[in-house]
């Protein structure tokens, strides 16, 4: 009797285990669009940490960021287009592992490095797995399949 328990208890995570990473997508993309919306709030200092760290106008790319955030973030959120705001995110989030945050050591007080890490792979992940069956994505693919 506790072996069919457990294996219907196994049944039942393995058939739900969408749930996590269509909270997951849904947690990254509110938390990008609030780090948009922060970039908007406080753009003079991203100018100057951009200007610190590479060549490239600090206007352009300071714009690029925030905008990709608050957009990207979104399209996330609600999964709209998750493939693709994956795909607009990832030039952001490589400059801030590989060129920003790269100088932090890792672990240390106010380091980035981790959280751009993180959120990184996670853009990776939901680059290949999509937007998920709570996405509008799927509302829209599955009714066009439908008719």
């Amino acid at each position: 009797m506790e072996y069919s328990k457990d294996k219907a208890e196994k049944n039942w995570m393995t058939a739900n285990r969408h749930y996590a990473i269509e909270l997951l997508r849904i947690f990254l993309g509110a938390l990008l669009f609030m780090k948009g919306y922060f970039f908007i709030e406080n753009i003079n200092d991203i100018y100057g940490l951009i200007e610190e760290n590479m060549e490239y106008s600090s206007f352009i790319i300071a714009h690029y960021v925030a905008v990709a955030h608050l957009v990207g973030g979104l399209m996330l959120a609600f999964g709209l287009f998750t493939r693709l705001a994956s795909i607009v995110q990832l030039p952001v989030l490589f400059g801030a592992v590989f060129l920003i945050d790269s100088q932090d050591t890792m672990l240390t007080t106010g380091s980035q490095f981790e959280y751009s890490l993180v959120v990184l792979v996670l853009l990776l992940v939901f680059l290949i797995y999509g937007g998920g069956k709570w996405s509008v994505d799927h509302k829209v693919i599955r009714k066009d399949n439908q008719e």
